[in-house]
Order: C-alpha cells, then sequence, then structure tokens
C-alpha cells in the first residue's frame, strides 16, 4: 500500500530474477485490478524504467566501499533479457490524482515473451490533500553537473549535447517528487557552459550555450547559484568552479592581487545578473558566497 496527497509521485521497484533459465524479452504492463470496482489507476499516471547500473571504482570519498555495480541511470522501457544468476529491476512512478481522495488499484503484469511471470497488485491511498502547484522553500541538494565532483559529463555527455536530455529527465523527477534543488555548485560554471567575451576592454558573459538550460530553470522555478565570490582561500578550488577564468591559472593564489583579476570578475558578475534580469530570472538567482573555512586566510 502507497499513499500520499494530489499531485504527488509515488515510487516503487519491481525486481526480476533469473535462476538457471534465461528470461527472454521481459515486460511489465499495469492494467486494472479485475473484480475490483473502486477507481483502477489510469494509464497516464504509471512511468515505468529499466534501471541501468555504472561502475563505480573505489575512491576515499566513498567512505571505503568497494568498487562495484551502482543503480543509477534510468532508462526508456522495452523488452529486454535476464540471464541466468542476474536480475534487473524497473522503477515504477505513480502519480496520484488531485482533489479525487480514494483508493485506487492497478495490476502489474511482469511477462517473459507470451509466460505470464507474476502479476503484482498495488494499492494507493489518494489523501485529502493536495500538494501546492508553487514551491516556496528552497532547500539544498547539491547537484554537480562538473566533472570535478560528479563526472556527469564524462557518463552522459555534455550538457549542450547529449547529457542535455537526462539532464532534463532527472530535474523533471526531482519536480515531481516536491525536491526543490538549490543548485550550490553553479550549473553555468560548473558545466563549463559561461564562456566570457572581451569588448572595448569590458568582460561579458557569452550565454549562448546555456539557453536550454536557463529555459529549464526557468519553466521549474528553482533558485541557482548565479556566481560565488572569489573569496576562496584556496584558488585551485575557485578555478576549477570558474572554468572561464583558467587565464589566470598560472598565476595561482596571486591571481587575487592582479590588478586584471578584480575588475574581470566584477564585469562578468555584473553582465551575468544584467542577463539573468532580462531573462526574468533575477528572481531566482542568488550569490552563494563562502561556507566551511577550514583555514586563516593570509
Amino acid at each position: 500500500l502507497l499513499e500520499g496527497g494530489g499531485g504527488e509521485v509515488v515510487s516503487f521497484q519491481i525486481v526480476i530474477a533469473a535462476e538457471d533459465q534465461r528470461l527472454p524479452d521481459v515486460t511489465v504492463a499495469m492494467e486494472p485490478v479485475r473484480g475490483w470496482k473502486g477507481p483502477a489507476l489510469e494509464p497516464d499516471s504509471v512511468e515505468m524504467f529499466r534501471v541501468g547500473y555504472v561502475w563505480a571504482p573505489e575512491t576515499d570519498y566513498t567512505g571505503g566501499l568497494a568498487a562495484g555495480w551502482w543503480p543509477d541511470p534510468l532508462f526508456p522501457m522495452e523488452p529486454f533479457p535476464v540471464f541466468p544468476g542476474e536480475f534487473q529491476t524497473v522503477w515504477v512512478n505513480l502519480r496520484i490524482p488531485r482533489s479525487k481522495p480514494a483508493l485506487y488499484r492497478g495490476c502489474f503484469r511482469v511477462m517473459a515473451g507470451c509466460r505470464t511471470l507474476q502479476t503484482i497488485e498495488v494499492s494507493v491511498r489518494a489523501r485529502r490533500f493536495d500538494l501546492p502547484l508553487r514551491r516556496d522553500l528552497n532547500n539544498l541538494f547539491d547537484f554537480g553537473v562538473g566533472d570535478r565532483f560528479s563526472g556527469f559529463t564524462r557518463l552522459y555527455g555534455p550538457l549542450e549535447g547529449r547529457g542535455f536530455e537526462p539532464f532534463r529527465r532527472f530535474m523533471h523527477y526531482l519536480h515531481d517528487h516536491s525536491v526543490n534543488t538549490l543548485f550550490y555548485n553553479h550549473p553555468l560554471i560548473g558545466s563549463g557552459l559561461l564562456r566570457t567575451r572581451q569588448c572595448q576592454g569590458k568582460t561579458t558573459a557569452d550565454l549562448s550555450r546555456a539557453d536550454r538550460l536557463l529555459s529549464l530553470l526557468k519553466e521549474l522555478g528553482w533558485s541557482f547559484n548565479g556566481s560565488a565570490a572569489p573569496i576562496w582561500p584556496d584558488a585551485e578550488l575557485f578555478l576549477t568552479f570558474y572554468t572561464c577564468v583558467r587565464r589566470f591559472r598560472a598565476q595561482g593564489q596571486g591571481m587575487y592581487r592582479d590588478p586584471e583579476f578584480l575588475p574581470f570578475f566584477h564585469d562578468l558578475t555584473a553582465d551575468l545578473y544584467r542577463q539573468f534580469r532580462n531573462r526574468g530570472l533575477d528572481r531566482q538567482v542568488f550569490a552563494y558566497l563562502y561556507d566551511e573555512p577550514h583555514r586563516l586566510w593570509q
């Protein structure tokens, strides 16, 4: 039994395990429960995905977890095989109807070719309230799209290319589950989408590669980090965030004393916010300063 408010998306997983025989052309389909007189789950309220896995090496930041395969991507559903001794997981999203409190039921039929492997009845209780359509609370969900922290573009591709679709799907998934993403890792700077131009001695922001990303952020209504002030004690970390300022990399910590750096960063930030305002994003953008001081900055 699952339950939630109207408009909420609840999820569960179906695990198909093969014993000593290969299961060909496995599919999962939803149908109404026979003989049930109450409301049935509507087909358009259900999404199903095949869970994929990525190989995660053993690294220090995982707390000593051994290398292995970990579930991560959700692939579109299509017939798939399950090999002897292995298993495959199917992720199911159920969107609860708005303003229609009731107990809903559906039946999920797992098949291998024409053979039914299992039928699973699922009940969903819609509570007597709806989730608000507008999100007023910004909470931190640190999702970095740069390879320095997440390896996102290495696994899925650049955000201006094939990586955008999985990124968009993930953001909508969080939105559907009422996880209001506040971008700590700058979605423009961390992904390398932001470029700079020099015009009459002024630095301007080139956002031509970020049009789809900014449109998505506006559509979702989330706040995001517009810039991080250059007060990081570790210049290397700042330069990693801001790929567009790599021209100062050779100076290291001396970058902060370069007479060209502060005007460059001032002009870039001012132009960024001007463009955010022109795109109607000025109520969503903020400036993230600094956290977790770890040593004195001389």
